[in-house]
């Protein structure tokens, strides 16, 4: 937010304290939008109340799809790490998320959450 006019600043800052005083976790891109057609923000000023919103653990995006259950997790999680040491002695580097999900037949989606899910088990 340096780059921006103090107006600019103030309406950034204004936003982001509208949606803290709500305890919003995520903002919508449509809601967004709302918010930069009202404010008549450009390109700059959006990106940067993205940034001030996601600085302050605000989620800007679409919630993602429900994903697997906690047991469905944990059993995706043993072919991933499966398929990732394996693709990893193929191409003697580690795999891309996509390169998993291609193996696996999954979505990236589904691998980055089983991993995230993953994260929280150690």
């Amino acid at each position: 937010m340096k780059n921006l006019d103090r107006d600019k600043r103030d309406a950034l800052g204004a936003i982001v304290d509208n949606f803290k005083s709500q305890q919003r976790q995520q903002v919508s891109l449509d809601e967004l939008a709302v918010c930069a057609e009202d404010n008549r923000l450009d390109h700059g000023a959006i990106e940067a109340l993205i940034d001030a919103l996601e600085a302050v653990g605000i989620t800007v995006g679409e919630a993602d799809p429900p994903g697997p259950t906690q047991d469905e997790a944990q059993e995706i999680l043993v072919k991933v790490l499966a398929a990732a040491r394996s693709l990893k002695a193929e191409l003697g580097r580690a795999p891309s998320t996509a390169e998993i999900a291609e193996r696996l037949g999954l979505e990236a989606t589904i691998i980055r959450r089983v991993l995230r899910f993953g994260a929280t088990l150690t």
